[in-house]
């Protein structure tokens, strides 16, 4: 059966508080924790696994799943932050492609491209849609042949002649 060897609960042994971590491949939260004496494990495959203090721990529930090195352990998972919003990389890689490069390397990139695209600016005034308002008007530049920034420069230039050359 696979887990530790000899049978002894993990929960005896000495390490550090469970964090709450993710694959950087996927999006399933598991727990980490950083061991601060030898444990020999067997994993799920078969494997099995003797761990050193600082190596890391990582269970899916009471399950132990891995054994790494705190090298292997940056490089394989990352910490997330229950209160966060933890995004997989090909969810970044979607919204990158959405909102422009680089949108989603930092918390702040990502808020400054959706402030950007949800709302528009007329001078200095701003003008707020709707998620369903832009789709409205995403379908007309589709209609027209042109891009949603051309389309809104063509509505400005429209208000602009209504306003100074007295169309009405």
């Amino acid at each position: 059966m696979p887990g530790m060897i000899p049978e002894q609960p993990l929960t005896d042994r000495p390490r550090s508080p469970k964090l709450p971590i993710r694959r950087r491949t996927g999006t399933t939260t598991l727990s980490g924790s950083q061991l601060q004496q030898t444990l020999t494990v067997e994993l799920p495959n078969g494997v099995v696994v003797n761990g050193q203090p600082s190596d890391w721990v990582v269970t899916r529930g009471a399950q132990i799943i891995d054994v790494c090195s705190p090298t292997v352990f940056e490089q394989a998972y990352e910490r997330v932050d229950g209160a966060r919003l933890a995004l997989s990389p090909g969810a970044c890689a979607q919204l990158d492609a959405l909102l422009g490069a680089g949108a989603t390397q930092t918390e702040g990139d990502l808020v400054f491209a959706v402030r950007r695209l949800a709302t528009a600016h007329i001078g200095e005034v701003a003008v707020t849609f709707t998620p369903g308002q832009w789709d409205v008007l995403q379908h007309r530049a589709n209609k027209q042949g042109l891009t949603l920034d051309a389309l809104m420069h063509r509505i400005v230039a429209r208000v602009t002649d209504d306003i100074f050359e007295g169309r009405s």
